[in-house]
């Protein structure tokens, strides 16, 4: 009888597993250094959509522990977003470069709507402290509502 009573237990647990696993990215982040013409490899993204409030945000970091990060509060329609800074845009590397100006940065929505945002964004970006260096960089993104 417990023969019976385990191999139904083991049919019940391995009829309840959700084998459909759902592997659509959630969002997807390409990243150039303009300086060089390096195409960074992603491997890791956090990204945020919600189209009620408008707010984006992005973190993704590439293979070599290069850092982007867009904080974008207020989008609403396609189009160029206006007025940005480092705290919009930011980015880092594992060569001890760390931006604390944006000099030239620009963010192009192409598409928005209740399930999705896309667009490009490019960035002269520029650390003072502690050394003087100038970065530039350029990328594209789409990032899906959860």
């Amino acid at each position: 009888m417990s023969k019976y009573l385990s191999c139904g237990l083991l049919f019940i647990l391995l009829w309840s597993c959700n084998k459909a696993t759902d592997t659509t990215p959630k969002s997807i982040v390409s990243l150039t250094q303009k300086d060089n013409n390096n195409e960074v490899s992603i491997e890791y993204i956090d990204a945020q959509w919600n189209y009620t409030t408008g707010k984006l945000t992005i973190t993704a970091e590439g293979i070599d522990h290069e850092l982007v990060k867009l904080h974008l509060p207020d989008i609403s329609t396609a189009g160029l977003v206006n007025n940005l800074n480092i705290q919009n845009i930011s980015y880092s590397d594992d060569a001890g470069f760390y931006a604390d100006s944006c000099v030239n940065c620009s963010v192009t929505i192409t598409a928005v709507n209740k399930s999705f945002v896309s667009g490009n964004f490019s960035a002269t970006l520029k650390q003072q402290k502690e050394r003087t260096e100038t970065k530039s960089i350029a990328g594209s993104f789409t990032i899906y509502d959860n």
